[in-house]
This record gives C-alpha cells, sequence and structure tokens, in this order.
C-alpha cells in the first residue's frame, strides 16, 4: 500500500511515539537531554543578545580584509556540511553511540543540538 519509503518511516516513527518502551530510567534521560539542550540553545542566545549589544565588536581578535573573506566563507560553508555529516549517515550513528542505555538513536537529534552550540 505504501511505496514510498519515507512515508513508511514516518509512519512508524509515529507508531513507535505513541508507544514508547517503559522505564524510568529512559523517561530520566529524555528528560534530562531535553533540559541541558534548552539551557544551552537559552545560553546561546544570550550570548547572541550581548554580542549584538556590543555591536558585535568585542570579540576574540579581529581578521584583517583579505583573509576576513576567506573567515567569513568558511564559516558560511562549515554549517551545512557539518548539519548534514552529523544528522545523516555515518554522523547519526556516531550521535547514537554518544547516548548510553541503547536509547541513542531516538536522542540523536537532541544530541546534535547539545553539541551544536558549543561549535
Amino acid at each position: 500500500m505504501i511505496t514510498d519509503p519515507r512515508i513508511f518511516r514516518l509512519i512508524t516513527l509515529i507508531r513507535l511515539a505513541l508507544s514508547p518502551p517503559r522505564g524510568a530510567g529512559r523517561i530520566r534521560l529524555a528528560i534530562g537531554f531535553g533540559i541541558v539542550c534548552h539551557a544551552l540553545f537559552a545560553l546561546a542566545v544570550l550570548s547572541m543578545i550581548v554580542a549584538m549589544f556590543h555591536g558585535m565588536s568585542e570579540s576574540l581578535g579581529r581578521v584583517t580584509w583579505p583573509w576576513a573573506l576567506l573567515a567569513n566563507a568558511a564559516l558560511i560553508v562549515q554549517f551545512p556540511l557539518i548539519h548534514s555529516a552529523l544528522l545523516t549517515g555515518r554522523g547519526r550513528a556516531l550521535l547514537a553511540r554518544m547516548v548510553p542505555g541503547g536509547h541513542g538513536g531516538t536522542l540523536a537529534t537532541a544530541t546534535y543540538a547539545i553539541i551544536a552550540p558549543a561549535s
């Protein structure tokens, strides 16, 4: 009936989300990940607000013109490369191994969200 594998995976994900496995440890782990993820996001937003308040003049240093273009280009390119490398294929498997107790596959996106503000 369903021939598109993406639709099948979505239906499977919804079905599994509606009937999660039992276990207080799993729930504590997921809530802990959620708290850490949201706290780091709040700190990242706060640091961005502070940087904008100072006109982005407070930093670790300045880059002179010819190198500034290269530095800005590297910053622009690194986001989609790291994002796609970590959230697909082998990167997702690496993120899954970072979570204890076999819940890494479920919390891989949250693990990425915890790592992302530090980069």
